[in-house]
């Protein structure tokens, strides 16, 4: 029970109610028994521990916490000063402050949405919304510029050792991998304007494109075309679609003649899709924007992200222009929107989806390359929208054979026609699995190699060469493609395809 004047910091004891609370009991009782020793909490009772956490709380640990609430405000402030472009109010209290420059405000924080939640929950708390600002008289005034002129030097000083304090005492995630380098924009080493240059969008809008822009290749692809054997039709379109309009650039200036926006790979697992594709990255570095776009970067959890993220993408690579737009993997964003099992996020996804392949103009500059292994699976409307649907099929036996030389130096000195006896025992083996079994034929020499160094009667400089014996040792541990998959691939080749 409650006995005297309610304590002015608890409400439900202002409200003179009774509060039955097993901590704050407990707390009572150790506090009337260690009156009985020492004396020292002998002012303890129940008004004073009705919220005993911060009055326990060691001194160290709140001057720790409270520490860290104004470095978190103070990278709050520079961020919406930043998104308001007021860099001068910014750049002088970075200077003030000593803010680090190598860390910043996480994603999906900012200030404004922080004061909005307030207010929200200030209206549902007490039913009304929260007065913030308030007018105050010309006397208020100086008498409040008069004080902050006589505190200036003390608070210089105590702003300075709590600012040192702050973050000497406090550790913080580090976004640069040196911390006297800030971060530079993927985009300026690529040679194109900064993301903060185009004012005329959204803090939301820019942010957006920052998290697109991490897919964006901006390291040289070490494959070429030379890499990529077979798959000719593919090659050929993929000149025509990208390197022709660099390399003639008068030949589609007109209008008439319009280089291919829409092309679809499609091929058993294995053939090289992904890889032409690194070859398309590698032939035209530094004069192409190249995305790999994955599900990870436009797929979001909250309702209507997921429209926005790709609509971004596609802004940034009409300003990038020219882009290249490359999703892997394709039917997990392009599924039929007939099944009875579809959600209506993923519906609106893919509207957003067909509407941009359908809006933007070729003269955009904004090629979009797609490939799956279950082109089966992808919606119709989808499929009307590749301009080209090409199947990479398996390698012939001219191309196995040059694989396998190009992966096995060695095998040059197999007997004659030993090649073409290796094209026909690969029969119906993509190209990954002929890597493979290279690989594996390899890695057997480096095991006897290993075992030869472990006996003092047998030395070595290096792994022999992989004889023909070993070879096909390693192709009988290696299982193919399923010829079903070949097929059913070639069957809707005929009936879907439109390439040449």
């Amino acid at each position: 029970m409650h006995s005297g004047a309610p304590h002015s910091d608890c409400h439900e004891c202002s409200e003179g109610r009774e509060i039955h609370c097993p901590l704050r009991a407990a707390l009572c009782t150790a506090a009337r028994s260690k009156s009985g020793t020492d004396g020292k909490f002998a002012t303890l009772n129940s008004h004073t521990v009705s919220h005993p956490l911060p009055l326990i709380l060691p001194q160290k640990e709140e001057r720790r916490a409270s520490s860290e609430r104004r470095r978190n405000l103070l990278h709050l402030i520079v961020q919406f000063l930043d998104d308001l472009h007021l860099c001068d109010s910014r750049d002088s209290l970075v200077t003030e402050a000593k803010i680090p420059a190598d860390v910043q405000v996480c994603d999906n924080v900012d200030l404004e949405t922080m004061y909005l939640e307030f207010l929200s929950y200030y209206q549902v708390k007490f039913g009304r919304a929260p007065k913030i600002v308030k007018r105050v008289t010309r006397q208020e005034t100086r008498k409040s510029a008069r004080a902050s002129r006589n505190n200036a030097p003390k608070s210089a000083a105590k702003a300075g050792n709590q600012a040192s304090d702050t973050w000497n005492s406090l550790s913080v995630v580090q976004i640069c991998a040196n911390s006297c380098t800030p971060h530079v924009d993927e985009t300026v080493r690529l040679g194109r304007p900064p993301l903060s240059s185009f004012e005329h969008f959204s803090p939301e809008w820019r942010e957006i494109a920052q998290l697109v822009c991490r897919d964006l290749i901006v390291d040289s692809v070490n494959v070429s075309w030379s890499d990529v054997f077979g798959a000719r039709d593919a090659k050929e379109v993929l000149r025509e679609s990208v390197i022709l309009p660099l390399e003639y650039p008068e030949l589609f200036r007109s209008g008439k003649t319009e280089p291919w926006k829409c092309v679809l790979l499609h091929g058993p697992p294995g053939t090289g899709k992904t890889l032409l594709a690194r070859a398309l990255c590698a032939e035209t570095h530094g004069k192409v924007s190249f995305f790999n776009i994955s599900s990870s970067t436009i797929v979001s959890k909250w309702r209507g992200d997921s429209e926005k993220y790709l609509r971004v993408l596609f802004d940034v690579a009409r300003l990038y222009s020219p882009s290249v737009i490359f999703f892997d993997e394709i039917e997990g964003l392009t599924s039929r929107r007939d099944s009875p099992t579809e959600h209506e996020a993923s519906r609106r996804l893919k509207s957003e989806f067909l509407t941009l392949l359908d809006g933007f103009t070729p003269s955009s500059g904004v090629f979009v390359l797609c490939n799956t292994n279950l082109p089966w699976e992808i919606d119709p409307a989808f499929l009307r929208r590749f301009e080209q649907k090409i199947l990479v099929d398996l390698p012939s036996a001219e191309d196995r054979a040059e694989i396998v030389k190009s992966l096995l130096p060695g095998c040059a000195k197999w007997a004659i026609g030993a090649l073409t006896e290796v094209s026909k025992m690969t029969e119906g083996f993509t190209g990954d699995d002929l890597r493979i079994a290279c690989k594996d034929s390899l890695m057997g020499q480096v095991r006897k190699f290993i075992g030869m160094q472990k006996d003092a009667s047998k030395t070595s400089n290096q792994p022999s060469n992989v004889s023909l014996a070993d070879f096909e040792a390693s192709l009988g541990r290696i299982t193919p493609t399923p010829t079903s998959v070949v097929e059913r691939h070639r069957q809707w080749h005929e009936k879907h395809s439109n390439s040449l």
